[in-house]
């Protein structure tokens, strides 16, 4: 089983350590020596937004074909509930990307979740949107 290691990183105030005094300029500081607004940086660049596979076909199965909905939509209301990595749910999802997505190359989809480039999914918020008359 694959483990993922995370960090803490603490971020210190001020340089008094008093409570309630917030040093925006020490915090920065801090925050770029530390390497987290260079991570946020290069993360925006390519891939800032994921979702997985099952919650992705769950809220953007309405910009499918209706057609692609009828047959689907048992196997989708399954999918809620299946593993996350499993393979008929990434199938599915990647049939799904490919009617609703024309830019290939603006997400990839992972083994268990579905990565999109930047401002990719605002569209697609904004489609479904508008499919729901909102």
């Amino acid at each position: 089983r694959a483990t993922a290691v995370h960090y803490v990183r603490c971020i210190k105030p001020n340089t008094k350590n008093v409570p309630a005094v917030f040093d925006m300029s020490h915090s920065a500081h801090q925050l770029r020596c530390a390497g987290v607004l260079e991570a946020v940086r290069i993360s925006r660049m390519a891939y800032p937004n994921r979702m997985p596979h099952a919650a992705f076909l769950s809220r953007y199965i309405l910009l499918t074909t209706p057609a692609w909905r009828e047959a689907h939509s048992a196997a989708v209301g399954a999918a809620r509930g299946a593993a996350a990595a499993d393979e008929a749910v990434k199938a599915m999802c990647a049939e799904a990307l490919a009617q609703i997505v024309t830019e290939h190359e603006r997400y990839q989809l992972g083994r268990t979740k579905v990565f999109f480039k930047a401002f990719l999914l605002e569209n697609l918020e904004q489609r479904r949107a508008a499919a729901l008359g909102v």
